[in-house]
């Protein structure tokens, strides 16, 4: 049985939320994470939305807001454009499980993405994109079974990288 794209986009886009991050001159900009199986109770974004930033809210596809529970921020290695922060996953929301496995990816695979684009004189929305895999990254490296973070529920500090 194949479920396809509507499938996947109906169970999984209530974990994708909108961070909204403030830079050193307090301007706003905003970025995507997903609510993550792996690691209960943490959202997983780049890194790059949050580095140098003050986390100001994170909002749901259906408008409530989500709550920080003060682990701080947790950065992946320099190789990996990876965070994570730790919250309280709002009841009702099927997280979504990572693909560990380095060779589920193929050349030509289909994959579907989500996020919150900043598009001028809108107010952000969740899209999701069908696009085809073009290049492979190979040198990822995963520490453990399937940890690019501490073990769940570690905390570590704002600043700390790892």
């Amino acid at each position: 049985m194949v479920l396809g794209r509507d499938y996947i986009s109906k169970k999984f886009s209530a974990a994708v939320v909108h961070i909204i991050v403030s830079g050193r001159n307090e301007e706003e900009s905003g970025g995507t994470g997903f609510l993550c199986a792996d690691y209960p109770d943490q959202i997983i974004t780049a890194a790059h939305v949050l580095n140098s930033r003050t986390v100001k809210a994170i909002w749901s596809r259906s408008g409530e807001e989500i709550l920080l529970t003060g682990g701080g921020v947790k950065i992946g290695d320099s190789g990996l454009d990876l965070a994570a922060l730790e919250c309280h996953m709002p009841a009702g929301i099927e997280p979504i499980r990572v693909e560990w496995n380095r060779d589920a990816v193929v050349l030509g695979a289909g994959l579907t993405l989500f996020g919150y684009p900043k598009i001028a004189l809108h107010l952000p929305s969740l899209y999701s994109q069908r696009l085809n895999c073009i290049r492979l990254r190979r040198n990822i490296r995963l520490r453990g079974s399937r940890s690019l973070f501490p073990a769940p529920h570690t905390r570590v500090a704002a600043e700390d990288h790892f």
